[in-house]
């Protein structure tokens, strides 16, 4: 149960029914909805994303929810449609409200040391894991997390001592990339 402060008093909210303390007494009225409002194209672009089958799935759960919403607006009526969590719902329309839909169906950025590969690192990795392991010289059809820490970088001194222990830490299930 949450508490939020009035000018007029208290305010409880329960769901369904929202609580006012009045001068007068107390009231009870139906949880007004949250008006979303959306522009054409980006009705258009979310109904692309909720359709997709290569976007994150993620993505396309709110891109969904976010359609669901505009039709019937109520958080519990599109959790049962879609099979999840009223709350999760509304937590995904409160945040299309503060910063857009098409902003709110990525996540938020995660608190933590940033990451120590480049993409340019991650992309040479991925570029020599393409290769066959023989064309480099070593026995083996195939490359393995082990193979790849032994590769030297053909890359700057220090760019080539980030990557070459990150993939060593990768070899051992330490580091992912």
């Amino acid at each position: 149960m949450k508490a939020a402060f009035m000018e007029l008093g208290m305010c409880l909210w329960i769901s369904p029914f929202v609580v006012d303390q009045t001068r007068n007494g107390i009231m009870a009225r139906w949880r007004q909805a949250i008006e979303l409002a959306m522009s054409d194209e980006e009705i258009a672009k979310l109904m692309a994303i909720s359709r997709s089958r290569t976007e994150p799935a993620s993505r396309v759960e709110r891109a969904q929810m976010l359609l669901a919403y505009r039709e019937e607006p109520s958080f519990f009526a599109v959790g049962k449609r879609l099979g999840i969590h009223h709350q999760v719902v509304q937590r995904c329309v409160e945040r299309a409200v503060a910063y857009g839909p098409l902003a709110a169906l990525d996540d938020r950025p995660r608190p933590g040391k940033e990451p120590t590969i480049t993409p340019e690192a991650k992309a040479w990795l991925v570029s020599l894991a393409c290769d066959k392991a023989k064309e480099h010289g070593y026995p083996h059809e195939l490359w393995t997390t082990r193979l790849l820490a032994r590769q030297p970088p053909k890359r700057d001194r220090a760019h080539a001592t980030i990557l070459y222990f990150s993939i060593r830490s990768a070899a051992r299930g330490i580091f992912q990339l």
